[in-house]
């Protein structure tokens, strides 16, 4: 198994900035582009989301959308929102803890190490930023959203995998 989280019950993000209100989805997904927000902790389903650990990385799947959707980057805009499942870089995310561990930072693995998940502006949109400003996360555990259903501990045959050399990020795709 492998990771500091279960895959089989619901989590929810809080951001330093506001730690009454936890990270959710505004309604869309693929096409119309699902995007990040922030909502007062206890009212939407669509707070709850699965740490999913394979490979050295975290997915995040929604409650609300099941196990076909996942966190990811847009590769255009490099904001995060969900989309189709697959398993690319784009959808593989790091959580680091800060030294008093008090606290979580979220890196996303199309990124790298030096851009953070997190709150800028009026705290409602969690977007990617090279600052650590507004990115430390508390993540709980959601006991009220039940237990995470079979098909979404399902992972990946094959997963894009990145390796850093001298010169800057290398992308190495598996062939299936």
């Amino acid at each position: 198994m492998g990771g500091a989280f279960d895959p089989n019950v619901y989590y929810r993000f809080f951001n330093n900035y506001d730690v009454n209100k936890t990270m959710s989805i505004k309604k869309g997904v693929g096409e119309q582009e699902s995007t990040l927000m922030m909502i007062t902790a206890g009212s939407n389903s669509k707070e709850n989301w699965q740490i999913y650990y394979q490979g050295g990385r975290y997915f995040f799947r929604n409650y609300e959308y099941g196990g076909s959707m996942q966190l990811g980057l847009n590769k255009d805009s490099q904001n995060p929102a969900l989309i189709a499942r697959d398993g690319s870089l784009e959808q593989q995310w790091t959580l680091a803890t800060t030294p008093d561990k008090k606290w979580y930072t979220v890196t996303n693995g199309l990124l790298g190490n030096e851009s953070y998940l997190a709150l800028t502006g009026d705290y409602t949109w969690p977007v990617m930023q090279h600052s650590t400003e507004g990115a430390l996360w508390t993540i709980e555990i959601n006991r009220s959203a039940g237990m995470v259903n079979a098909y979404m501990t399902e992972g990946f045959p094959n997963l894009e995998v990145s390796e850093y050399i001298d010169d800057g990020l290398v992308c190495v795709r598996p062939t299936k």
